[in-house]
């Protein structure tokens, strides 16, 4: 009876230290791959943030130039659009106003 609970007892240390060592392990590899996630984007964004950067600059330029564009473009449409009755009716009473006018002078 004793042989099975000192047998039990040395294969829950050896369970026990095994998960200590995988434990221990675990967070060596977290804190590596932190390491090399940071150093990784330390590089990536030496490299390219200078690139990042014009790009964001050039696509915001094309947004002012395009708001620009469209704001002309709209103008030259609304030029187009014919005028309302109201305005008609003004223009014709305002001509035949003008007509009776310079038919009394003759």
């Amino acid at each position: 009876m004793i042989i099975p609970i000192v047998l039990l007892s040395i294969a829950i240390i050896i369970v026990a230290v095994g998960l200590y060592l995988l434990s221990r392990r675990v967070k060596l590899l977290h804190n590596e791959t932190n390491t090399r996630v940071s150093q990784y984007y330390i590089r990536t964004n030496k490299e390219h943030g200078s690139d990042l950067d014009k790009i964001h600059t050039m696509i915001l330029e094309l947004q002012v130039h395009l708001e620009n564009h469209m704001k002309d473009k709209l103008d030259e449409l609304e030029k187009k659009i014919p005028i309302t009755n109201e305005e008609l009716l003004k223009e014709v009473q305002q001509m035949r106003d003008d007509f009776l006018a310079l038919r009394q002078n003759f």
